[in-house]
């Protein structure tokens, strides 16, 4: 696989973009726990930041984690931006530094996810490049648009239009609240990436969705990982463009899901268990950098893709009440997204773009 490269200075652009830098004069703290090793170009792009001190901490070593959060408590009021690049669950540093902002409110967290099973450093490279080519700003304006459109209606409606003739339609209806995760960082935000996406998990969900696309594997931190499973998907992910399917719903629940192919007879299985049937998330992806998909492991990168995805199993936003170690999204760049009757996403652009 070709990895697209980066430079310092689009490093130093995507977090001058990203970090959210307080104009009320506090200090302003980065702090990037790694225990993978980080390109050169992407350390230099930190250390150019202005606006905000930089401090790069080996996982390994609780002591200087440790060290660094006291010096900064005792600066008094300072604003603490946590990034953590860990391919491991095995450190305490990411609970200490979410605790530490839920605690304090003075700060943001943001987790990177990478895949559980079988990362080498040209994989890390691989998504680490897909975060820092995206745009914050350019996502932040679609979801504007998107809830510029919502809001038009007190009981909005969002079609959702897939498969080669448009045949299908998946309807969202009500009041539940769409949610997102994009755009530059907000005091007191703990965020997912490397994605950028709005998404909505309330039950108001009827009708069909073809998906010819990918699929977007999660493992959950802290759990066991069912590793069978996530091999059985890869490789059921990589027939989806051959094989499409198509599942139908009512009230966010699975009933149906069939296509030409033997992969929905390999699929139903597993998604008719009652880890898998329940639909916990509606997604919009935003990342144009997203493209193109990866199908050769478990990236958490093509959920951010351009386009609708429908998520199943475990609910990333509810870790504690998950009873499966994996999130898969069901993700389709082909389709169109309409908003109130308004057009908001079609032939792979935002009507904002």
């Amino acid at each position: 696989m070709t990895h697209p490269r980066f430079t310092a200075s689009q490093v130093k652009s995507f977090f001058e973009k990203r970090l959210h830098i307080p104009k009320d004069g506090r200090s302003h703290h980065t702090v990037v726990f790694h225990d993978i090793d980080l390109p050169p170009s992407f350390l230099s792009g930190l250390q150019a930041l202005n606006g905000t001190q930089v401090h790069v901490i080996d996982a390994k070593n609780e002591a200087d984690q440790t060290r660094l959060l006291n010096d900064i408590r005792a600066e008094g009021e300072s604003y603490l931006s946590i990034h953590d690049f860990l391919s491991s669950t095995i450190y305490d540093q990411d609970k200490n530094a979410r605790d530490y902002i839920k605690k304090h409110s003075n700060g943001d967290y943001t987790c990177f996810e990478f895949p559980r099973t079988e990362l080498d450093h040209g994989k890390s490279l691989e998504l680490i490049a897909r975060y820092v080519l995206s745009d914050p700003i350019e996502e932040q304006n679609f979801a504007d648009a998107f809830f510029n459109l919502l809001l038009t209606q007190p009981d909005y409606t969002v079609e959702i239009l897939s498969g080669p003739d448009r045949e299908h339609r998946l309807t969202v209806i009500g009041t539940a609240p769409w949610m997102e995760l994009c755009g530059p960082l907000l005091e007191g935000d703990l965020r997912f990436a490397p994605g950028s996406e709005l998404f909505y998990n309330s039950t108001s969900v009827e009708g069909s969705f073809y998906c010819a696309g990918a699929l977007n594997l999660l493992p959950i931190r802290g759990m066991d990982l069912d590793e069978a499973y996530c091999q059985q998907l890869l490789d059921w992910g990589r027939r989806l463009p051959h094989e499409p399917i198509v599942m139908k719903l009512e009230k966010g629940t699975l009933l149906d899901i069939n296509g030409t192919g033997k992969l929905c007879k390999d699929l139903a299985p597993l998604m008719f268990m009652p880890d898998y049937n329940t639909l916990v998330e509606v997604g919009i992806g935003l990342m144009r950098s997203a493209l193109p998909f990866i199908y050769d492991w478990a990236s958490p990168s093509n959920e951010g893709a351009p386009g609708v995805h429908l998520g199943f199993g475990a609910d990333p936003g509810n870790i504690l009440s998950a009873t499966t170690s994996i999130h898969m999204d069901f993700v389709n760049p082909d389709t169109e997204i309409i908003v109130n009757g308004e057009q908001f996403f079609a032939n792979g652009r935002f009507a904002a773009s």
